[in-house]
């Protein structure tokens, strides 16, 4: 390290020691009036500071992946949620040239989620997963074991995971159908989307028809996934069209009961209308010659 000379004196100052004791000296190079010379080194000891803990939750969409906000107040259940936990001393701040060392714990109430070891930049990072936080309101609290350079510290935040909403609608029938007179077994399905990050939605589907239950659901899993759900009437527990009458309309509707993670949905709606069946005609002739 070396600093230069003014008005005969040189002055040199860092904030990259970590904590310890140490030796310095001063060595001077010469110039053309003044040979080299060296001081004889004294002792300096360098002890731990008090540090603080910057924590950050950062919260990522659900239905794309990306970061939506630090640090908020809420949050819907079944969103991506990363907490970021750095040390810095009192006097450098976040800006240092010595990163801390050491390991932080994550945890939220009386619950430990994990111990990570700080990054070569000074950052603990981990990763929550959607199912650990339900609705509901959560003190999450990270705290910094210390290292030689920097004490130990703590810090907290407070957030509420309220109920995520499903979307979706029915899928059978498609509004504004038309049914012929003659259908029979004509199903009612309903497809919804929660969170890919969160549990399957429970709960149950309600579907009715011009306000009359025709059936009371659960939703199942589409192709294995934890976040699309349907319910079908299906095959022989479908629609007459003669439920609804030749050129009548109905209104189906699709209600969704809610669970612990999701708040109730709908209702989803869709109107069909029946055709008149067709008429035949008959035209009778006479032959005028006729007696």
């Amino acid at each position: 390290m070396t600093a230069p000379i003014s008005n005969g004196v040189a002055t040199f100052s860092t904030q990259a020691l970590p904590a310890g004791t140490y030796t310095v000296a001063a060595r001077y190079g010469d110039d053309t009036t003044n040979a080299a010379s060296q001081s004889q080194g004294i002792s300096v000891a360098i002890t731990s500071e008090t540090s603080n803990l910057q924590l950050n939750l950062n919260v990522y969409s659900a239905d794309t992946g990306a970061p939506t906000a630090t640090s908020p107040s809420s949050a819907a259940y079944g969103s991506k949620y990363v907490l970021d936990a750095t040390p810095y001393g009192n006097t450098e701040g976040l800006a240092k040239g010595n990163p801390a060392t050491g390991r932080v714990t994550f945890s939220y109430g009386s619950t430990q989620l994990a111990t990570v070891t700080l990054n070569s930049e000074g950052t603990a990072s981990y990763a929550l997963t959607s199912s650990a936080l339900t609705p509901g309101t959560y003190s999450l609290t990270a705290s910094y074991s210390g290292d030689g350079s920097y004490n130990a510290s703590s810090s907290s935040q407070t957030i509420t995971i309220t109920k995520a909403l499903l979307t979706g609608g029915l899928t059978a029938p498609v509004n504004g159908a038309v049914w012929q007179a003659t259908a029979t077994s004509m199903a009612v399905a309903v497809q919804v989307l929660g969170y890919g990050y969160g549990a399957f939605p429970t709960g149950t589907i309600t579907i009715a028809m011009n306000g009359t239950s025709i059936g009371v659901y659960p939703l199942t899993p589409v192709d294995g996934l934890s976040y699309k759900g349907e319910v079908s009437t299906g095959a022989g527990l479908g629609v007459n069209a003669s439920q609804v009458g030749a050129g009548n309309s109905a209104t189906f509707t699709a209600s969704y009961s809610g669970d612990r993670n999701f708040a109730a949905a709908g209702p989803f709606t869709a109107t069909v209308s029946v055709a008149e069946p067709a008429t035949a005609a008959f035209i009778l002739t006479t032959n005028g010659n006729n007696r």
